[in-house]
């Protein structure tokens, strides 16, 4: 008798467990964009996958105005569903009717179609479509949303009451009166906020202000995720989901709780988790663990180490630059310097119009001259390259300007920038030719989507960074060019910044004593995504099968965005970790060593106010390599060192040596 009330109670609990899992609804979260017919263009996988993961693969299609049949008849004709049907629901008496809830219950799949977020919800909020919505999840159906059909299906949701909200005015006030915000819809992702088109119309900063909005009134962090068009996020009972498509799932995830607390007016904070999920890849959202990614993105350089001065915007506009023309002219040198002008011809106008100002602050002597092929070898612009005092280089075709730079003036004017101590100042376009390599193509309204980015090598200021103007600026119309410019040439070129200006902001970098940094300046926020080491790669899936075109959008697994705002500095020092790591177990009140490699010397630097530490370097093998004793600063020379990834471990000279701290750091 007990061995029977021991099975059926075994038996019950297994009943129990099987009928949670299966009541948990499933979610597929789609971008917005094209939709295509058959099975293998990037939406077929996709819909495919939820139908099957339906009871009874009947689709309903949802939509506040007229609907055309090609979608039902698709999800029957190419992806699996025994039957499909449009839902016309565009007032509040059909939203709360019985026979609505009663119809729409009968089919297992919902997918809510695209248009305007808050007709959906002013419309359906707290009728019986949303109570069917949200009784079809919890009874194991599958729920999809594109565009704003998505947008309504997170715990908290943009519901655009007063219009659509741009990503510049969100970075011009994160509490403007278009973010409008509401977690009183069918919830169900619960901790969650969604955001469709995303790097089509460059949604990066948008979705930031999201949750820096809701986390500084609410007082919540959410994760937001930011799907692109042409791409799902499919999202399984288990709370694994998977990625589909040509684009990428993006995934916003706060790393402190106070992050993203805001002060009034612009938005700023200091680091955001990001994941660019790519076609096949999955997450765990129970513990946001990545699978699916293959290689490995080690930067070459952990940081900027550069001795020189350089200004670089976000605007060709003189109007936008005026301040930064009176620092790169007023703050640095002398009053008699020889300023040089690059331009794509000597009688360039807006090369023009930046002399007359420089002219107008006080400083005549200066020149125009073109730096194109043609004068690749001119004695007389190697004479004025070899005098310059300051370089200003602003409406340079890059095309040309490429060919310049691989002759002989071309090859000085680079020795020249880099010299210790030399001022230069890039305006606009022209910022992209200061990075590691340069985007080429971004200003084709299409390149990224078909794939037409070309990665040349740039001018190398900075050794491991790209730099991409005009973010939002109203004369550049390609929002997805400037989006994925920066993450697509990271992966791509193993880079540790990626940079993008925008109007009205532009860049000082200077390095101060052992450490550099970009001071942001102007009247606008500066975006940074940094990389400090990661799994990566490249789209690969097409568009459409088998001849379709492959986007060029990066994703990686983990890396970090920061918005920082005029006037504060960011840190881009040669170190690989912008903190010790360490055991201060019993010595917490011990101060924690700067530890870093001087690139200008090639030495390590450790300064630690202890009068007596032991300094132990490891190689990537953990073949230890060097034990020294040392004392409060102390540098030592590591130019005999192969280049490449070195752990130094410190610790403190005490009966144990138990206080140790840990460093990773590139040598090089």
């Amino acid at each position: 008798m007990k061995k029977t009330k021991k099975i059926l109670l075994l038996v019950i609990l297994f009943l129990s467990t099987l009928d949670y899992v299966t009541s948990q609804g499933k979610l597929l979260l789609i971008g917005g964009g094209t939709e295509y017919e058959g099975t293998g263009s990037w939406n077929g996988e996709a819909f495919s996958w939820a139908v099957s993961n339906s009871e009874n693969k009947k689709v309903a299609v949802i939509s506040y105005s007229s609907s055309s049949s090609w979608i039902p008849d698709h999800f029957v004709s190419d992806w699996g569903a025994a039957e499909a049907t449009n839902f016309v629901i565009n007032d509040y008496s059909a939203a709360n009717a019985q026979s609505t809830y009663d119809n729409l219950m009968q089919y297992d799949v919902f997918y809510i179609k695209g248009g305007d977020q808050y007709n959906y919800y002013s419309t359906y909020n707290n009728t019986k479509t949303e109570q069917a919505i949200v009784d079809k999840f919890n009874d194991g159906g599958v729920i999809c949303g594109t565009s704003a059909g998505l947008a309504i299906l997170s715990g908290v949701d943009f519901i655009a009451e007063n219009g659509t909200v741009y990503p510049d005015e969100c970075l011009e006030d994160w509490n403007n009166q278009y973010i409008t915000l509401a977690n009183d819809f069918a919830p169900l992702l619960e901790g969650y906020i969604f955001d469709s088109h995303f790097v089509e119309r460059n949604r990066f900063a948008r979705l930031t202000a999201f949750l820096a909005n809701w986390k500084t009134k609410q007082g919540e962090n959410l994760i937001g995720i930011g799907v692109d068009d042409m791409t799902a996020l499919a999202v399984s009972s288990d709370s694994t989901a998977t990625a589909y498509g040509s684009g990428a799932v993006n995934f916003y995830i706060p790393v402190n709780d106070d992050d993203l607390i805001q002060e009034p007016g612009f938005l700023a904070i200091d680091s955001l988790k990001v994941i660019q999920l790519l076609d096949s890849m999955r997450i765990d959202l129970s513990n946001l663990e990545v699978n699916g990614f293959e290689n490995y993105i080690e930067p070459q350089k952990p940081g900027e180490t550069g001795n020189y001065s350089v200004y670089f915007s976000g605007s060709d506009s003189l109007q936008e630059n005026l301040n930064m023309i009176d620092s790169f002219v007023n703050e640095e040198g002398n009053d008699d310097d020889f300023i040089l002008i690059l331009s794509q011809s000597s009688g360039d106008i807006l090369a023009g119009e930046y002399q007359t100002e420089i002219n107008n602050l006080g400083y005549s002597n200066t020149e125009i001259y073109a730096a194109v092929p043609q004068y690749a070898e001119s004695a007389y612009l190697e004479n004025l390259i070899n005098k310059a005092d300051k370089i200003l280089i602003v409406n340079n075709n890059w095309s040309e300007f490429k060919e310049f730079i691989t002759g002989s003036n071309g090859s000085l004017l680079k020795e020249k920038l880099s010299e210790p101590g030399m001022i230069s100042c890039f305006v606009g376009d022209n910022s992209r030719f200061t990075g590691k390599t340069v985007v080429e193509n971004f200003d084709d309204p299409q390149a990224s989507i078909n794939g037409d980015y070309l990665l040349p090598e740039g001018l190398g200021l900075f050794e491991t960074s790209v730099v991409i103007p005009k973010t939002y600026n109203p004369d550049f119309g390609s929002g997805e060019n400037t989006a994925a410019a920066i993450p697509y040439a990271m992966v791509k070129k193993s880079l540790s910044y990626g940079i993008w200006l925008s109007k009205g902001n532009y860049i000082h970098y200077k390095p101060n004593n052992d450490q550099t940094f970009f001071s942001i300046k102007g009247n606008f926020p500066v975006m940074i995504l940094k990389n400090k080491g990661t799994m990566g790669e490249a789209v690969s899936r097409r568009i459409t099968e088998p001849t379709g075109r492959i986007r060029m959008i990066g994703g990686y697994k983990e890396m970090f965005l920061s918005v920082i705002k005029p006037g504060a500095d960011y840190k881009v020092g040669n170190e690989v970790d912008d903190e010790v790591t360490g055991f201060f177990d019993q010595d917490e009140h011990i101060e924690k060593p700067d530890v870093f490699y001087n690139g200008m010397t090639e030495n390590l630097v450790i300064d630690w106010n202890q009068t007596s530490y032991l300094v132990e370097i490891f190689n990537v093998t953990g073949t230890k390599i060097l034990q020294k004793e040392c004392s409060s600063r102390t540098e030592i020379p590591v130019s005999s060192y192969q280049t490449g990834i070195y752990i130094v471990n410190l610790r403190l000279k005490t009966k144990h040596y138990h206080t140790s701290v840990s460093k990773k750091l590139i040598f090089n």
